[in-house]
């Protein structure tokens, strides 16, 4: 008997959940030629009839929904019925696999769901996005990225009937984060360094990006962010030629020997003193923070700070949660900080 059998064997027939779970699992990871139809169809069986538990029957949902594409036409039924199930998990992914194999087409499917009475806000929101996305309509655009946090009234259920009594017409799409131009065109050594950065950064944009929450960009520093920094810091020209420039935006950075970090940017650089310098719930400074630090990253807490005691303003480093602050110098300099800095 060949693997991709005994694998569908063994979720048809056992009783024990680890047992199907590893089924589900290794099935999902199917994708040669002879292998992923079978597996997919065993996937759906176990979705809708399997005798596994609900939650078992939801992961097989899920697992089939990832693998597929719009090429499998025979599974929109069954992911149709799935959306307008009543139970929520089903549902989800239901909307999700129906979105992948119908695209902008799963319109007049979905968006009566999100008038339904008894849905949570939380599944509307999740379909808003998802024939936001594929229609290039930016309903979501401005609504807390994780869909627990929308509120009904993020749902603009006036301008969502105004688009079906329309047809569904595709949307204009998501204006993308602005680029300063020297991230294409880099002259001086820190535009380089972004440029690299950049470059690295962009390789995540394609394999991944919600164009409601763009993230892993270097956009140009807002005028009026900047001059709110300035006005409080006399910063490094280093620096500040960085803000200026390369500003992260909800990017997935890196430092060598550190680990996964945030890098602040103009945008939100003031914010990212609160818990050091400043006590957001108090609204008052706090004593024990030398007055010269300023916080330019942080890793899970940890903060990396310049010093603007120096001519030369290093970058210190420090662990949070051990009493007194002791620092330590870590790089002389921003552009030795930044250079170690990947994505």
């Amino acid at each position: 008997m060949a693997k991709i059998e005994r694998l569908i064997k063994t979720l048809e027939e056992t009783d024990a959940p680890s047992k199907a779970c590893n089924a589900i699992n290794a099935l999902g990871r199917k994708s040669g030629e002879d292998e992923r139809a079978p597996a997919m169809e065993a996937l759906a069986r176990c979705a809708e009839h399997g005798r596994v538990n609900q939650v078992l029957r939801t992961h097989a949902l899920a697992t089939l929904s990832c693998m597929l594409s719009v090429n499998d036409k025979d599974f929109t039924e069954l992911f149709e019925r799935c959306a307008k199930s009543q139970d929520s998990s089903t549902a989800w992914w239901g909307a999700e696999g129906l979105t992948k194999i119908l695209g902008a087409k799963a319109a007049p499917i979905l968006l009566p769901l999100v008038f339904e009475p008894g849905r949570t806000t939380e599944s509307k929101a999740h379909i808003v996005a998802l024939l936001s996305h594929a229609t290039g309509n930016p309903f979501d655009y401005g609504k807390p990225e994780e869909f627990r946090q929308w509120s009904d009234g993020d749902i603009d259920r006036e301008a969502l009937a105004k688009w079906a009594e329309a047809g569904y017409p595709a949307g204009n799409g998501y204006a993308q984060p602005e680029r300063h131009p020297s991230l294409d065109s880099p002259a001086t050594p820190l535009e380089k360094i972004c440029a690299r950065l950049d470059a690295k950064l962009s390789k995540k944009r394609a394999a991944h990006q919600n164009p409601a929450h763009p993230s892993n960009w270097l956009i140009p520093a807002d005028a009026e962010d900047l001059a709110t920094i300035t006005a409080r810091w006399r910063l490094p020209a280093d620096y500040l030629e960085f803000l200026e420039k390369g500003s992260p935006l909800a990017a997935q950075l890196k430092l060598k020997g550190y680990g996964a970090i945030e890098l602040y940017g103009a945008h939100n650089l003031i914010k990212g003193q609160d818990g050091y310098s400043y006590n957001p719930v108090e609204r008052q400074r706090i004593e024990d923070w030398p007055d010269s630090l300023v916080v330019i990253a942080q890793r899970w807490g940890d903060p990396f700070c310049l010093d603007l005691s120096k001519d030369e303003p290093p970058v210190l480093f420090a662990f949070h949660g051990e009493g007194l602050w002791q620092f330590t110098e870590e790089f002389p300099n921003f552009l030795a900080f930044l250079k170690s800095v990947t994505a």
